[in-house]
């Protein structure tokens, strides 16, 4: 079995949240054809993501792990808490690391193999927040 991680705070899902799921699957299934993989996802804390981005994320960390859980592709997850955890041990246990092209090229020092995925054009969180503001 070939086992994937990647991270993300993943805020008011999204179909460029799904999208990209899916293409962090469909990543292992093209490097390892007709091999069982399993894809797990890191959700940033609530309180790493204030750390991140300057702003809690709209929806809680138990609400968004939970949306992340329910996609059939996802096998598990766990809570990102730190900027290290992409480096710790248990990390680096993975067969590959599936990141956002926003984070091209930060990560090729990484000991297991990483892949950068694009974003999916035309949708992003902070666009959405912004919709949603012009409503009020």
């Amino acid at each position: 079995m070939k086992q994937i991680v990647t991270f993300g705070t993943f805020d008011l899902m999204h179909i460029g949240h799904v999208s990209f799921l899916l293409r962090c699957h469909e990543a292992a299934e093209k490097r390892w054809p007709g091999e069982n993989t399993k894809l797990d996802v890191f959700v940033s804390s609530d309180e790493f993501n204030y750390q991140k981005k300057g702003r809690y994320p709209i929806y809680s960390q138990k609400d968004r792990s939970c949306l992340i859980w329910s996609q059939a592709c996802v096998r598990d997850v766990f809570i990102e808490d730190a900027w290290d955890t992409k480096k710790r041990p248990d990390i680096m246990q993975y067969d590959l690391m599936v990141m956002g092209s926003d984070w091209d090229g930060k990560f090729d020092d990484s000991p297991i193999p990483v892949e950068y995925i694009p974003r999916t054009s035309g949708v992003s969180t902070s666009e959405i927040i912004e919709r949603i503001k012009k409503l009020e």
